[in-house]
């Protein structure tokens, strides 16, 4: 019997696959997934300092976008947003390469290697419909001029500044079907925020004098509206120890985000949701847990984390012991764990 294959040419193939794997169709687990040609990012800036041409202003953006592929690579890979666990031959394979078009500066950056490399990387960690899900909504994320327009609307609705742009009933039920796919899909919902960043970036940058053609429409953005709409980049989060006694809530498995457990901690009532990395904790350490979920024990856990604006973004587990079996660590010692 030939093996399921799954070639993505196009943005409205990848709706259909995106739309199929979340109906819950049955994806064979030997299915072959292969991006070909598509997707690509494109941005088309027009201006004084325009002309086949790179002004330094609009690299960050460009940046954004290389850091928002890898941390995809990491979060579907390691299952954790910590770029730092990606090796060499992760990044070269996640790796952008950006085209500069003649005529004003049209940036163009062909993703389809670089997906078909993550689907490479996750294909027998996660289930072949999970994957196929994850590749899809990433395509669409990166791409899909549907997800453009629904940015774009949303930032004017939300800044009562009228824009002459308006989504389709087909664009419509496509955004809805993908904000709804992501519900219970953390990592996806952390790029997908990821990727808003990149595009408010991209405006925030431009000049007064400057226009961004909308992709795939014949709709052009101005540098003043640009201001209007964006705001200052986010601050990158940072890294951090939390450690303590705590209690267990529910230890929760859910497709691609894997184990977590829902704790507090005991001396001031911090509530997070806690991912347990693949292979991170022994049979010894998951036993501990299991007991302290069903007894409602004290445990001790060591967690490294992301905060970003004194809110916690992510949370991974690096270990568990029981309370009071927690031999002292060096003073001051408060520096975040690599998780295997």
């Amino acid at each position: 019997m030939p093996r399921q294959e799954v070639v993505i040419r196009n943005e409205a193939e990848a709706w259909y696959w995106l739309s199929y794997a979340h109906s819950g169709a049955t994806v064979a687990d030997d299915v072959v997934i292969r991006f070909d040609g598509w997707p690509t990012v494109r941005l088309d800036f027009e201006g004084r300092d325009f002309h086949s041409s790179v002004p330094s202003r609009v690299m960050p953006p460009i940046l954004d976008l290389q850091k928002e592929l890898h941390r995809a690579y990491c979060l579907l890979k390691y299952g954790e947003d910590n770029v730092r666990k990606l090796t060499n031959d992760d990044r070269d394979a996640s790796e952008i390469v950006v085209n500069v078009g003649d005529g004003s500066s049209i940036f163009e950056v062909q993703l389809s290697d670089q997906l078909n490399n993550i689907v490479g990387a996750v294909l027998g960690k996660m289930g072949s419909q999970e994957v196929l899900f994850a590749v899809t909504s990433l395509a669409l994320l990166y791409a899909g001029h549907a997800s453009w327009k629904a940015w774009l609307t949303h930032k004017a609705r939300e800044k009562e500044i009228d824009l002459p742009l308006r989504m389709s009933e087909e664009e419509t039920k496509r955004t809805e079907l993908l904000s709804a796919a992501l519900v219970h899909r953390e990592p996806i919902r952390v790029l997908a925020d990821g990727m808003d960043e990149v595009r408010n970036h991209a405006l925030y940058r431009m000049k007064p004098a400057d226009r961004l053609m909308i992709p795939h429409s014949d709709i052009a953005l101005d540098g003043g509206t640009a201001a209007r709409i964006s705001h200052a980049p986010r601050v990158e989060s940072e890294e951090v120890r939390i450690d303590g006694e705590f209690k267990i809530f529910s230890v929760d498995s859910g497709n691609m985000s894997g184990y977590r457990i829902k704790v507090y901690r005991i001396t001031d009532g911090l509530e997070l949701s806690v991912r347990i990395p693949d292979a991170a904790l022994s049979l010894e350490e998951r036993e501990i847990l299991k007991t302290a979920e069903w007894d409602k024990t004290r445990v001790l856990l060591r967690i490294n984390a992301r905060e970003l604006r004194g809110k916690i973004t992510s949370a991974a587990l690096v270990s568990v012991k029981i309370a009071g079996h927690e031999p002292p660590r060096p003073e001051g010692d408060d520096s975040p764990v690599d998780v295997d």
